[in-house]
């Protein structure tokens, strides 16, 4: 990784306590190959992290998976917005109710 990645991967190498040897102990020589092989082909400018790295190495990584999950979002109507109250009186009335029973 050093050869890869330079200074970048030695300055989180040096504070390494063990964890990169201990979550990658169960990956055997080809795994590791692939995942080396994976970042070269990624050509990123940052070394990845064990978890990015495993998924490298075990080829679990979606190539899509960086998209953006746009069926989270609901489209905007604006006929369907708030809009302010009609009875200025009335919205006044209704605020001291509620302002009286967050004192209570």
């Amino acid at each position: 990784m050093a050869r890869i990645y330079g200074h970048k991967w030695t300055s989180i190498a040096e504070c390494d306590d063990g964890t990169w040897e201990a979550g990658l102990q169960d990956l055997t020589p080809q795994h590791l190959a692939v995942g080396l092989g994976r970042l070269l082909q990624e050509a990123s400018e940052w070394p990845p992290s064990l978890p990015e790295f495993r998924d490298l190495c075990l080829g679990e990584k979606d190539e899509n998976e960086w998209q953006q999950n746009t069926k989270a979002y609901i489209n905007y109507n604006p006929q369907k917005k708030l809009t302010a109250p009609k009875n200025k009186e009335l919205a006044r009335k209704e605020m001291l109710e509620i302002r009286k029973k967050l004192n209570n």
